[in-house]
């Protein structure tokens, strides 16, 4: 199965490579508007994608901090984005032999906009939500990094403890511009491994300011080849940069 996926684009038109499942992963709007939103998940499972192939089979939206409309929707309106896009918050999603869980949370940290701080909580709040991620997930996507992972500091200890009791095979998340990239994380006690990807779209030096959207992207979506074996490696067709060093993966 053949993914793409792409975070932080904030309003701005981002490349659209042909994939089975196209992943957003939140912070899609440049005002948080539903509308905004509305007018992303219906173009992406109606449009071609770029190079004039078909729309994509399936489109999945996990919401971000920028994303506030989406925190007051009610689960039964999730139909309104069309049938083939699946809007995850705290849930999961099977395609394909594949188990996805989206959940948008991400904690509060010191200098947030408070005007962009939909999904975001306390430590102790976001434990409470995180254990419902499944104990065995194919493709978990949080608005968020974990503590300690592409995160510049700024990730989720409540997150790491979860996906630490966790078989996830492939992490995908955004949130902190500057660390667009992948990191490995390896199981000891089976010889599997995590491959966790930044799939932001934007470098910090091309946030927006204040009331403005960013002119321009820096990241095109992560391509991934997955298959139902958990056995199986994981085909990366686009790589991503390394990044700056942006988190120790080992306990201080």
């Amino acid at each position: 199965m053949r993914i793409a996926a792409i975070a932080d684009t904030h309003g701005l038109k981002f490349k659209r490579p042909w994939a089975n499942v196209f992943i957003h992963g939140g912070d899609m709007t440049a005002w948080g508007e539903y509308r905004e939103t509305l007018n992303l998940g219906r173009e992406l499972s109606s449009l071609e994608t770029d190079e004039g192939m078909p729309p994509y089979d399936e489109v999945v939206i996990v919401p971000g901090n920028h994303d506030r409309a989406l925190e007051q929707i009610r689960q039964s309106e999730y139909w309104t984005f069309g049938p083939h896009v699946h809007l995850l918050i705290d849930q999961t999603w099977e395609y394909g032999g594949l188990v996805f869980y989206g959940t948008p949370w991400t904690p509060w940290f010191e200098g947030v906009n408070e005007h962009w701080t939909a999904f975001m909580r306390s430590e102790d709040e976001l434990r409470n939500r995180f254990e419902n991620i499944p104990a065995e997930v194919d493709v978990l996507i949080t608005h968020g990094p974990p503590k300690g992972i592409l995160d510049m500091g700024k990730g989720s200890e409540a997150l790491r403890e979860a996906i630490e009791r966790r078989r996830i095979r492939v992490h995908l998340f955004g949130h902190i511009h500057e660390c667009g990239g992948r990191f490995e994380v390896n199981y000891p006690q089976d010889g599997g491994t995590r491959e966790s990807f930044n799939i932001s779209a934007i470098y910090q030096e091309r946030q927006p300011a204040a009331g403005t959207k960013p002119r321009e992207y820096a990241r095109e979506p992560v391509e991934l080849e997955m298959g139902k074996n958990r056995d199986e490696g994981l085909g990366t067709s686009h790589p991503t940069d390394d990044g700056p060093v942006c988190g120790d993966p080992g306990r201080d």
